[in-house]
């Protein structure tokens, strides 16, 4: 017998290059006796379905792998972009050291920074509300001057009015007596 199988044999056995879809196709248990095909067939049949779960796990860890390195490649693109916000080529950095190869100590000195602005904010805030309740108190203050003031002077026209010409008549400026006309007058007669 010659180790060639036959042209009819050989078209029976399927291409190689997928070897699940090969084993599948290529019955091995018409090739064995009744005996042996008994004890091989739930072996084989194990042994193929484990190889088709194991094809479909590596297709699984293949997908995983290019979603893991597109996310990869676009953490590089972000970090690449921040590193060139933080320290623009031909001009100032803008974080106060130079940057390695990390960016966390660059990202922590920016919170800093912006935990101290908004402290400044705060402290900001709460002097221009207390401003504001100066001037609002200061404004009442001068309200209630002004109505003080209002009223005094509506006093002064009143007793004004009261005593009319009388008022006129006997009211003068002078401080002292020797400042009164009369009394120039009366100096001169005496002597």
């Amino acid at each position: 017998m010659s180790d060639r199988l036959t042209p009819e044999r050989e078209a029976e056995i399927p291409d190689p290059g997928d070897p699940i879809t090969a084993g599948r196709q290529l019955s091995l248990l018409e090739l064995m006796d009744d005996r042996a095909a008994s004890v091989v067939s739930p072996v084989l049949a194990a042994v193929l379905d484990e190889a088709e779960r194991l094809r479909a796990r590596v297709t699984e860890l293949e997908d995983q792998r290019d979603r893991y390195r597109a996310q990869l490649v676009a953490l590089r693109n972000d970090a690449l972009n921040m590193r060139g916000a933080l320290a623009p080529n031909g001009q100032e950095r803008k974080v106060p050291f130079p940057l390695g190869e990390t960016l966390a100590p660059a990202v922590e000195w920016l919170i800093a920074q912006v935990a101290e602005l908004a402290a400044v904010r705060a402290e900001r805030d709460l002097a221009q509300r207390k401003v504001a309740s100066l001037k609002a108190e200061q404004d009442r203050d001068d309200a209630e001057y002004a109505e003080v003031i209002a009223e005094r002077d509506r006093a002064l026209k009143t007793i004004a009015a009261m005593e009319g010409e009388h008022y006129a008549a006997v009211h003068h400026d002078y401080r002292h007596g020797r400042d009164l006309p009369y009394s120039q007058t009366a100096l001169k007669e005496d002597s």
